[in-house]
């Protein structure tokens, strides 16, 4: 038989319902993405899983950014935050962090695109605190 490139994944109160599928690659993906937090953790910075590129940003002081939680910037799918830098710390993010002036986010982008994701960064970062709107539409 051939490999499997998507795998079921059931509900853990019945083993017999169906509640979605996941890929291969996202395993994949999910995997690399903890060795590259558990490395920032660890305080051994590792290289960027294949096919992706990184860019560290600092959070200005006038920018509607600060005080926000990672969940409330609705990132792309293609651009994840894997740590943020706090008066010398390390910290592996969660959705619920919120941000500081002058925290250093690292930014990783699966989209391969180091230009792109610095073209984000500026537009998201330049807004002044009353603007709240986000465009997500790189394409």
């Amino acid at each position: 038989p051939r490999d499997l490139s998507r795998l079921p994944v059931v509900s853990r109160h019945d083993p017999h319902k169906l509640v979605g599928l996941i890929r291969r690659s996202n395993i994949i993906k999910a995997y690399d993405l903890g060795l590259v937090r558990r490395g920032f953790a660890l305080g051994d910075l590792p290289g960027t899983p294949p096919g992706t590129i990184s860019g560290s940003y600092a959070i200005p002081r006038d920018t509607y950014l600060v005080n926000k939680t990672l969940a409330e910037l609705c990132l792309p799918e293609y651009y994840l935050i894997i740590h943020l830098e706090r008066h010398g710390e390390i910290i592996v993010p969660h959705g619920d962090t919120q941000l500081h002036a002058g925290d250093i986010i690292t930014l990783l982008s699966y989209d391969n695109d180091l230009m792109k994701l610095n073209a984000y960064w500026k537009e998201i970062s330049n807004r002044p605190c009353e603007d709240t709107t986000i465009e997500t539409d790189h394409a």
